[in-house]
């Protein structure tokens, strides 16, 4: 079995929690144009006047959402889904499974027939490192998108 970080991550930089947050610039997208804003939630959209947005955590994970509408625009993937939810379960010695945790997707979609759960990152945390194995182990590999490419989980 192939150890995290060797070789498919090899490239990725490591990262505290909080120094995280302290470098994502949050975005605010716009549910009826999509036009984004920087930092602060907007009472009203500039463009098209609504009033509801969704949070996207960073620059690059809106950078790729944008390119994902353009392929699913394109026919090249199909079902986009952001902001997926996962359950990550461990099993007792008894048998039952567990809830051990949670992880959500930046975006899932259908790609050549498959399912592909993708995750952009700059940094990758320890506990994010912890649930892409937990991913991987329950037969969900996550692609990481970087400004490196993508890597595949």
């Amino acid at each position: 079995m192939r150890k995290f970080g060797k070789p498919g991550f090899k490239g990725i930089g490591t990262a505290s929690g909080a120094a995280m947050g302290r470098i994502a610039v949050k975005i605010f997208e716009c549910n009826g144009c999509s036009r984004q804003y920087r930092a602060e939630k907007p009472v009203q959209c500039g463009t098209c006047g609504r009033l509801d947005f969704s949070k996207i955590d960073s620059i690059a994970e809106a950078n790729r959402l944008g390119e994902l509408r353009l392929l699913l625009g394109a026919g090249i993937i199909s079902e986009l889904r952001t902001q997926v939810h996962f359950s990550l379960m461990a099993h007792r010695a008894d048998g039952v499974g567990v809830k051990v945790g949670e992880y959500w997707a930046d975006a899932v979609y259908i790609e050549d027939g498959k399912q592909v759960i993708e995750d952009t990152k700059g940094a990758i945390t320890d506990l994010a490192k912890w649930k892409l194995r937990h991913m991987a182990a329950q037969g969900l590999p996550v692609t990481i998108v970087t400004a490196k490419g993508k890597h595949r989980g």
